[in-house]
């Protein structure tokens, strides 16, 4: 009958097409063999369209061999971002925005089916604050995502493949091996080969077929029935297992992440405190911050060491200057100082002491923060070289800003050196800083521009270091009367603060790069005559260091302000300067003493 039927198909006149949808619930081997012959014998005007949730058991190969298949798999199926967007609009009574629409889209992986149940979801909600909190919230484990990856796609697998999937959707990534262990199985692998032909939200990371990872959505929604049928006390022998086969397999972030799930806390924090300074990139100390605020406080006591690194974390991790981290260090560093302080262990001391010093300098606390670091300069060790590097920095600020230039110069160069040893670039960047400071306040003003210049061509992954290096280069253009330029350099200073304020954090930014850049450009205004330009942003600049309590720059915008009420002969203006000084009292730095006596002097 099928021969018979291919030689009348031969006869056709027009091209044809024969669709076959659902060609997954067949399952007679003998159909199968007959689609086959069917195939490698279509008439040149038959074209066959066959859907199906999985691949067909027909000799696919062959066919692609022959360029006789055209296959349309679930990568090809993602939406992309436009067509998301496009699919929003037309399904939701609202406009969302780019971030929401970039977000979703990002959660569901282009999943059209996954998108389509969301817009449902959020069918008949108008609030602002509800929609974004829905769409914060979107996972696999929402009802409508839930119901229908249970019920239509879970349930209608075999029981072994439903156990499977709810043993292996907590792991990421996954392999053969790693699914062994975990199930208790010998045929992961062919397990995970039958998921991918499948099609069941199962992507591969590798063109061998090694390694995979689930369907984010669909993973979240395994995870969420997995722990309604298996319950808590399996699932934690299922982390167990997948922790010691990540970490014998030196995939350290997976087996932190499944340690902790599992609850074993005490191996936790060996292993995130061994991971410190392989995640001390930027953008990993996050994940890294996330794993250590996860480990219960009686844990954190008698790790003193992860204690430390935690706070260090949060100094470089966090906006430097936002007053309000300072509270959230000082709780792991002392559980550091308390445990140190029992065991006597005064290099681990000093340590902690040069991380408050630290801290207390970008709190704009300098006093404490030289003291804490010739404090702990008398206690570390040899090896502590990067604590050492920066309490020497920090000496060597100290003795710039009383006046010490020969000092300064000496700390400096020291503290170079010992950064350089350890191939710490942003510390030997900011001794190089120290450098070009002295050569400036010695009036060695050449030499100065080339360190900054050197410093804009070392720091370009730096933008901050660079903005730093500008403005110098501008308080030497001005020196020189060289205004214009002065001011195309300080320009673009300000616009590289606002353009990182915000990965970098915006205190932290404007104490070191705004406020002294604006200093510098309220000069420049006024020697171009524009005074009550430069009269406006020291005002602005008044209210910020009030605001922000940053005594020392409120007392340098203050000295700044004066010194422009005497160029213009505001003489009123400049004796209240001098009541408020006094109310202040006497400043430690030398330098600044000397240029409020100045003032005083000509008031």
């Amino acid at each position: 009958m099928l021969t018979t039927f291919i030689n009348e198909l031969a006869q056709l006149a027009q091209t044809c097409i024969l669709v076959l949808e659902d060609y997954h619930v067949i399952t007679s081997p003998q159909i199968h063999e007959g689609m086959a012959y069917f195939v490698e014998h279509l008439p040149s005007e038959l074209h066959l369209l066959m859907l199906s949730r999985s691949d067909p058991p027909l000799p696919l190969a062959r066919f692609r061999a022959h360029d006789d298949l055209y296959e349309l798999h679930a990568a090809d199926l993602r939406f992309s971002f436009d067509e998301t967007r496009i699919f929003l609009q037309q399904a939701l009574p609202f406009p969302l925005s780019v971030e929401a629409i970039t977000r979703l889209e990002s959660r569901t992986e282009g999943w059209v089916t996954g998108l389509r149940l969301l817009a449902l979801a959020l069918h008949g909600r108008r609030d602002p604050q509800e929609l974004e909190r829905m769409l914060v919230t979107f996972t696999g484990s929402h009802r409508h995502i839930l119901e229908y990856l249970v019920a239509d796609v879970l349930s209608s697998q075999t029981e072994t493949l439903q156990r499977f999937l709810l043993q292996t959707a907590f792991l990421k990534p996954l392999t053969g091996s790693l699914c062994d262990t975990v199930t208790g199985r010998s045929d992961s692998e062919m397990m995970l080969e039958q998921l991918e032909h499948a099609n069941l939200f199962l992507i591969p990371l590798d063109e061998v077929g090694q390694w995979y990872r689930y369907h984010a959505l669909f993973a979240e929604a395994m995870q969420h029935e997995a722990r309604r049928r298996l319950g808590e006390d399996n699932l934690r022998s299922l982390f167990s297992k997948a922790s010691q086969w990540y970490e014998q397999n030196g995939l350290l972030a997976e087996a932190v992440e499944m340690t902790l799930s599992a609850k074993n806390f005490e191996h936790a924090a060996m292993l995130i405190e061994s991971s410190m300074w392989s995640y001390s990139a930027f953008n990993k100390l996050y994940t890294w911050l996330r794993w250590a605020e996860q480990l219960p406080q009686e844990i954190l006591q008698t790790h003193p060491a992860l204690c430390l690194e935690y706070a260090t974390a949060l100094l470089f991790a966090l906006d430097r200057s936002d007053p309000a981290l300072l509270v959230r260090i000082q709780k792991p560093l002392k559980m550091a100082e308390r445990r140190w302080q029992i065991e006597g262990n005064r290099p681990k001391l000093g340590e902690v002491l040069a991380l408050r010093s630290q801290v207390a300098w970008w709190q704009g606390d300098l006093t404490n923060s030289f003291t804490s670091a010739r404090q702990a300069l008398e206690l570390l060790s040899d090896q502590a070289a990067l604590w050492s590097a920066n309490c020497m920095l920090a000496v060597g600020i100290e003795e710039r800003l009383a006046g010490k230039i020969d000092a300064a110069r000496h700390a400096a160069l020291k503290s170079r050196a010992l950064f350089e040893d350890i191939r710490n670039p942003f510390g030997a960047r900011a001794a190089t800083f120290e450098l070009a400071e002295a050569s400036f306040l010695q009036g060695e003003l050449h030499q100065a521009a080339h360190m900054y210049q050197q410093l804009i061509a070392e720091a370009e992954d730096d933008p901050l270091d660079r903005a730093s290096a500008l403005i110098c280069l501008a308080k030497l253009s001005y020196e020189w009367n060289e205004l214009q330029q002065a001011e195309q350099q300080l320009s673009t200073a300000l616009d590289l603060c606002k353009r990182h304020s915000k990965e970098v954090g915006r205190y932290y930014t404007e104490q070191t790069i705004l406020v002294p850049g604006s200093l510098v450009l309220a000069r420049v205004l006024y020697a171009r005559g524009e005074t009550i330009k430069a009269q406006q942003l020291l005002q602005e600049l008044v209210a910020l260091t009030q605001e922000y309590r940053w005594p020392y720059l409120h007392r340098e915008v203050l000295a700044n302000q004066a010194r422009l009420s005497l160029a213009s002969a505001d003489l009123a203006s400049a004796q209240r300067w001098s009541s408020t000084i006094e109310q202040l009292g006497e400043d430690f730095r030398l330098i600044q003493q000397e240029q409020e006596a100045l003032i005083l002097a000509r008031c």
